[in-house]
């Protein structure tokens, strides 16, 4: 809690008190006439020093001029403002070369380009010492080193972005391109984080089969690190929904509460209703955004953005559902739907793909 500090001077008058005693002579003066000044007078032949001038006020002081932003170095002693002129590799079949300002020069205009995104760029020159899609972190040997995300394209769509590795003085090791992993052609990265155990945990985008190629609503993630001479990937994972989907099944079963964030009222009920008729619904089967292989009755609910399908155990039929994608890694249930009887005899689901 602040507090403020007052000081009050306090003084003490000294009265002087003056007896005197005139006696009224034949001048006649009346004792009650004014007392002569105290001070002594000055000589006439000495003029009265003139009262000394009031010192000049001193000019205020100019506030400081603000400092240009300079990029801050990370708790590992790694200034990311290296990133702005690292090597990179060849990425989207450009060359391989130096970045300046972030971005790799001498690419032809029209030809795309390669480049540090621009929240990265903003982040080093607003003197960050962390940023969304680039980290500082031990490697798997315990030695800081560098990963950032790349965008690149050859002019027009952005292709899938890379993930690159550097050491801690900017040294590049490799990259490897996010498309390898899920193989969606759009795949966009969410963020980039040190993992504990060594390397670089990085989150993105991708689209599943039911997706328009404009727009992933999968999520996938992965741990990248330097390994045996080249960028390897582990713990490597794909969210689609079917988590939620399966956990809104075992919630529903036990008749336990279900939370709005996993799945809606009208989903909630539609799953109670298969229940109620006894069914037996999997939570070991659920497939989302692939293709169903038969076509839906007119007045089936939607079962967009993201369509799942699971098995009833015990008659061969199936479940359908439909999931809404929020944040990274983030899905909820909006719809439960059994399809009617006729559907039961469509066959199996096809094997995953």
């Amino acid at each position: 809690m602040l507090r403020a500090m007052m000081h009050r001077g306090i003084t003490a008058p000294v009265a002087l008190a003056l007896v005197a005693s005139a006696l009224v002579g034949c001048s006649g003066q009346s004792p009650s006439a004014p007392l002569p000044p105290l001070e002594p007078p000055v000589p006439a032949s000495e003029p009265a020093a003139p009262p000394a001038p009031a010192p000049e006020p001193e000019p205020a002081e100019s506030p400081p001029a603000a400092a240009e932003p300079a990029p801050s170095p990370s708790p590992d002693g790694v200034d990311l403002a290296g990133l702005l002129t690292a090597p990179v590799p060849s990425l989207c079949d450009h060359p391989p070369g130096t970045l300046s300002a972030g971005r790799l020069a001498g690419i032809p205009q029209g030809d795309g380009g390669v480049e540090l995104p621009d929240s990265t760029v903003e982040d080093i020159l607003a003197g960050a010492e962390t940023t969304r899609l680039a980290a500082v972190g031990p490697s798997e040997t315990g030695e800081p080193q560098v990963a950032a995300v790349l965008q690149c394209d050859r002019g027009g769509v952005g292709w899938p972005d890379a993930i690159v590795l550097w050491t801690r003085d900017f040294q590049l090791l490799g990259g490897f391109a996010l498309d390898g992993l899920t193989g969606g052609g759009r795949e966009s990265a969410e963020f980039v984080e040190s993992a504990p155990e060594g390397g670089f945990r990085v989150g993105w985008r991708t689209t599943l089969d039911t997706d328009a190629m404009c727009c992933g609503l999968g999520s996938a993630e992965a741990v990248f690190a330097w390994r045996a001479g080249a960028v390897s990937a582990s713990e490597v994972a794909l969210h689609d929904g079917s988590d939620e989907v399966a956990e809104l099944i075992r919630l529903v079963r036990e008749g336990q509460e279900v939370p709005a964030s996993l799945a809606t009222r009208d989903a909630v009920d539609g799953l109670r209703e298969v229940f109620s008729d006894g069914l037996l619904v999997r939570d070991n089967d659920v497939r989302c955004g692939e293709p169903l292989p038969w076509d839906l009755p007119q007045d089936a609910p939607a079962l967009g953005p993201i369509p799942c399908v699971t098995t009833i155990g015990n008659d061969g039929g199936f479940v359908v559902f439909a999931v809404s994608p929020g944040e990274w890694n983030e899905y909820t249930v909006t719809e439960a739907y059994s399809p009617p009887i006729a559907l039961t005899g469509a066959g199996p689901l096809p094997p995953r793909s």
